[in-house]
């Protein structure tokens, strides 16, 4: 990464191209359980669709949203594009994710969760999506990524991969430190209160708890 994310002026979406990934955090409760659960800054992993809308996975499944809805519920987000990609393997990206829009593909409820466990290699179901799933599926129909398992990803383990090996393209809204004393604070006060339930009810099939973290958008 040869710029400073600390010290880069925001970015609007006339500076994102096609396939290039989106890692952000929000106030939701959603957020705070994945932050919470993974330990991280950031809860949420998307892709840039082209024409001013996101492809992501949430609440409501797979689907586009516009640029501007999108940020207006993050109180961080950056932006990242592989140095290996080409308008070609762009396309073969967000093509795989519209399919799965097209499809009416559901978000996989608990996936970010338990992408962090020893259970991620089960957490997975036919046309179901968490978000860092979805966005390595669709970096692997173009032959990027291919190490990984998908249903083991975390967002987490995105904005790693992303701040080694990817070129920063910029930053969307907040930055890294505010968000980073944010998660500590919101790990500090939700953790003892809201993992062991969550894991309980992981253990049991699920529940009300893991009912809300699919429910809610990131």
């Amino acid at each position: 990464m040869s710029r400073s994310e600390e010290n880069e002026q925001t970015i609007g979406k006339e500076q994102l191209q096609p396939a290039d990934i989106i890692i952000s955090a929000a106030n939701s409760f959603t957020s705070k359980i994945i932050r919470t659960a993974t330990i991280s800054y950031v809860s949420h992993a998307s892709l840039y669709y082209g024409n001013g809308h996101i492809i992501e996975s949430i609440g409501d499944g797979v689907s586009f949203r516009s640029f501007e809805v999108f940020l207006a519920e993050d109180t961080y987000a950056a932006a990242y594009r592989s140095p290996e990609m080409t308008p070609d393997k762009a396309n073969e990206i967000v093509t795989y994710a519209k399919s799965k829009a097209d499809a009416k593909a559901e978000y996989l409820y608990i996936g970010d969760v338990l992408a962090n466990t020893s259970l991620c290699d089960k957490a997975t179901e036919s046309n179901k999506f968490f978000c860092s799933q979805l966005v390595i599926e669709s970096y692997q129909q173009a032959g990027l990524l291919k190490s990984l398992i998908p249903s083991c990803i975390t967002p987490e383990d995105i904005a790693r991969i992303v701040k080694k090996s990817f070129n920063f393209v910029g930053t969307l809204k907040g930055t890294p430190s505010t968000t980073a004393a944010a998660i500590g604070l919101a790990i500090a006060m939700e953790a003892p209160r809201l993992y062991p339930r969550l894991f309980r009810e992981i253990k049991n099939g699920g529940g009300p708890l893991t009912k809300q973290v699919g429910a809610v958008t990131q």
